[in-house]
């Protein structure tokens, strides 16, 4: 019904104004009957708001067991220092809270002993929390046990805290029982003579029905205000939905919003749609976007076990393939479970691992394996030769003489050396087994299932092209040297190990510098054999 027709019938209607009366009569007797009724439940089931206070009681009591318990679980491993500082922090604001309310006035006698409990709490709470922060958690262990050993005692006292506040908020309650009492009787009397009133005040309304038809005229130019706040209020929320769709699409993550029951896709960030309009693909598919089918299957069963996950990594698509954390959040949106997915390209982070991880095997210098690696992949050779029954040859490599080089030409020059060396080990012997540099002249190789003569053919070779290569030292100089290696055998039964083997190679190397260098010498056993130019 508009504003115009309530005014009409105002208007062609005088007996509404003496309806008006009957209905301002009965809200009279209504009022006064609902203000029995409401005065006798009230004795009955109020229930006022201090319930709070006994709340907080009961969690502060229960933030102690928790700090123990916590305390506990650190010293046995199951719980981190970040649940022991999180678990101080909620002990403090419930002693705050606590601290901080006027229930305990309310107590007919003094309780010293409780504001003594939450002092003593506030106190050993802020020295526990001055011991650990989020950013030092090194002593954590030795805090909780502290917080196990200090802690226990306290319960009987928060108990009683407890028991103090629930004390005084039934004190408070019979309290405020009493004044609520005196107050309804006075709002009885009050009632009373405000019904009189509201009976001169309806005969005063018979007078005053002109104004009727103003407020009707002035009911509809509010209607149609109101109307027009409506209006505004729709494309100012239109207005922030393409603002937040705006904010999602700049963001540096690809987002996505799936319906957790039926797998339907709610919102798509615009990047991931581009890319894959440009592959041709007319709707979008979440098993689409993993390069690995396993590792989607694995990401679906992980969110149905889990529907928060932090920074998982996958490699996605569309387009090219790329490293990405992936993280996710389940959220109800109009009643609707939701898992909203986000991903950060992370590829250039894996790159710099990649090639940290191989600058940290890696001699700067030669390129080889450098000792540390070169010992590791060796154990690992040598122990899938000897499961497969094979034989296994290290080689033991020293330049003759590098110390001249180094002395008369230059660390330059011993750098040219040492990677021309490099060079032809990895020619000769690189796709036949392991090679590192020991440490400066010093190289080392290990030929899995290699037999005897073979891997003599190999170092005989290498010794040769090492005579014959010249290396370039700068001012078009360039320089010759020869190399001494020792060569060692183990077989599958003779119970070595791969550091025994490098020994034994290191001994037979020994002995070919002993012998007057550039030559190889071969130890097996007992047996030994030499060759040289």
């Amino acid at each position: 019904m508009t504003p115009t027709e309530v005014t009409r019938r105002i208007t062609r209607r005088p007996t509404f104004i003496f309806m008006l009366m009957g209905v301002m009569v009965s809200m009279i007797i209504a009022i006064l009957a609902g203000l029995w009724l409401v005065n006798t439940m009230y004795a009955k089931y109020s229930s006022p708001g201090q319930y709070s206070d006994v709340w907080r009681s009961y969690l502060l009591h229960s933030s102690v067991r928790e700090l123990i318990d916590t305390s506990q679980d650190v010293l046995e491993g199951r719980s981190t220092p970040y649940d022991l500082i999180k678990q101080l922090e909620v002990m403090q604001s419930s002693i705050s809270t606590l601290e901080s309310t006027k229930i305990f006035s309310h107590l007919s006698g003094l309780r010293p002993e409780v504001n003594d409990t939450l002092r003593r709490l506030q106190t050993v709470n802020e020295e526990w929390q001055a011991q650990i922060s989020w950013h030092e958690t090194d002593k954590a262990a030795q805090l909780a046990a502290e917080i196990v050993t200090a802690l226990p005692p306290l319960l009987a006292d928060t108990h009683e805290v407890v028991v103090a506040t629930n004390i005084a908020v039934a004190n408070q309650f019979d309290s405020e029982r009493q004044k609520l009492r005196a107050t309804f009787q006075y709002l009885a009397w009050t009632l009373l003579a405000l019904g009189l009133s509201c009976i001169l005040l309806t005969l005063k309304l018979i007078r005053d029905h002109r104004n009727t038809r103003r407020l009707a005229l002035e009911l509809s130019s509010l209607n149609a205000s109101l109307e027009q706040r409506v209006v505004d209020r729709t494309r100012r929320l239109y207005e922030r939905e393409i603002l937040l769709r705006t904010i999602l699409d700049s963001s540096p993550s690809d987002i996505v919003l799936m319906d957790v029951i039926d797998g339907r896709i709610h919102y798509v960030s615009e990047r991931l749609l581009t890319e894959y309009r440009q592959r041709g693909s007319r709707h979008f598919s979440l098993r689409e976007l993993f390069v690995d089918e396993q590792q989607y299957d694995a990401f679906q069963q992980r969110l149905k076990a889990q529907p928060r996950l932090d920074n998982w990594e996958a490699r996605l698509g569309p387009g090219a393939p790329y490293w990405a954390l992936l993280s996710t959040r389940e959220l109800s949106i109009e009643d609707r479970q939701v898992v909203l997915i986000w991903s950060l390209d992370i590829s250039e982070r894996k790159q710099m691992e990649g090639e940290l991880k191989r600058l940290a095997a890696t001699d700067p210098l030669t390129n080889l394996n450098n000792r540390r690696s070169f010992l590791r992949q060796s154990i690992t050779l040598f122990r899938r030769a000897a499961r497969e029954g094979e034989a296994c040859t290290a080689l033991a490599i020293d330049i003759d003489h590098f110390k001249q080089v180094n002395d008369t030409h230059g660390h330059q020059a011993g750098d040219a050396v040492l990677q021309g060396i490099a060079e032809l080990m990895k020619r000769h012997i690189d796709r036949q087994g392991v090679l590192g540099r020991l440490g400066g002249e010093e190289f080392a190789a290990i030929l899995p299932g290699m037999t005897v003569d073979d891997a003599w053919a190999v170092a005989e070779e290498l010794r040769r092209a090492a005579a014959r290569q010249p290396h370039s030292i700068g001012n078009d100089e360039t320089l010759s040297v020869t190399i001494s290696i020792g060569i060692a055998t183990a077989l599958a039964d003779d119970n070595m190990s791969s550091k025994e083997l490098l020994g034994r190679a290191d001994k037979a190397l020994y002995q070919a510098k002993a012998d007057g260098r550039n030559r190889c010498v071969h130890l097996a056993g007992v047996e030994a054999a030499v060759t040289s130019v």
